[in-house]
């Protein structure tokens, strides 16, 4: 029987996927405009984005790290073969993408909020 760590260890995956769709949510909400007419989440967005964005430049992620230390107090040599994002892909689509794929996908999701904060931020809009 698995023991709390392991649980604890599902609950900041399930957080991990939390915060994906989150940003993605987020990018195609700035993008489309909504996001600039709505002051509170635009303040919670944009730094939650430049987190997640700076910790990518860590060696490993912070909250993989973590779900890692938790899950091997049951299991000493746990390491997932996905990433969290191609995870969410499978267990929404049922497709297995390659990693390729999901990087592509994570730095178009980037991409669209950059275009976003630079045409809401510029005066332009």
């Amino acid at each position: 029987m698995r023991s709390a760590y392991w649980a604890a260890g599902g609950a900041v995956y399930g957080l991990h996927m939390g915060l994906l769709v989150l940003m993605a949510a987020g990018a195609l909400a700035a993008a489309a405009g909504w996001l600039a007419r709505r002051r509170r989440l635009s303040l919670s967005y944009w730094p939650l984005l430049a987190g997640t964005s700076l910790s990518q430049l860590l060696p490993s992620c912070p909250l993989t790290q973590l779900e890692y230390w938790l899950r091997r107090h049951d299991v000493p040599d746990y390491q997932r073969t996905l990433s969290v994002a191609n995870g969410f892909v499978h267990l929404v689509t049922r497709a297995w993408l390659p990693e390729w794929a999901i990087t592509a996908i994570l730095i178009a999701i980037l991409a669209l909020s950059a275009y976003a904060w630079f045409r809401y931020h510029s005066g332009a809009a």
